[in-house]
């Protein structure tokens, strides 16, 4: 496993929100990496250590949502430390988590046009979030995910948590 301090050169691309399934999350695609020297069961406190947003917007076409995304994701990763039995502490946590989202919003893909059926590239503006999970005393990544989706302005605040909530939980069923 590459070992990457906290979020330095933190690519767009190996952070943004990619699982092909089901109709409404067909676009995002969950990655995740773990430390094989880990055993997480010995694992029961943790700490926010750091939160990150990277936004590549040159033309100004993001807009932001009316849902507090960074709030939102810190929820659900709550949520999810807590099922495996973990807690939140202030000092001396046996985990440290960080997060970093990213938006591309001129991001390339191929495209089919579905007259021709010719690929072809075209910007589709990309979200990313990234969950590191770190010893705190070495600040060796013990565990990272990583989801990437598709932008679409046009959907719901209730859509997007809908969203946001899928790629966090099926990142997590990936955590040892």
């Amino acid at each position: 496993m590459k070992i990457v301090p906290a979020f330095q050169g933190l690519p767009l691309a190996a952070v943004a929100l990619a699982t092909r399934s089901s109709a409404p999350y067909k676009d995002i695609s969950i990655d995740t990496e773990t430390n094989p020297k880990v055993n997480f069961a010995g694992y029961s406190t943790y700490a926010w250590s750091g939160q990150t947003a990277v936004l590549r917007d040159p033309n100004a076409e993001w807009t932001a949502p009316d849902l507090d995304i960074g709030a939102e994701l810190t929820h659900i990763v709550n949520r999810e430390l807590r099922a495996r039995n973990m807690t939140e502490v202030v000092d001396m946590p046996d985990v440290h988590v960080m997060l970093a989202v990213g938006v591309d919003m001129q991001s390339l893909d191929v495209v089919v046009d579905p007259d021709s059926k010719i690929e072809r590239w075209e910007e589709v503006p990309k979200g990313a979030v990234m969950v590191i999970l770190a010893d705190p005393e070495t600040h060796q990544v013990m565990w990272y995910g990583t989801a990437e989706g598709d932008i679409d302005q046009s959907r719901s605040v209730s859509e997007g948590r809908a969203r946001l909530d899928h790629a966090i939980r099926k990142m997590f069923k990936k955590l040892p």
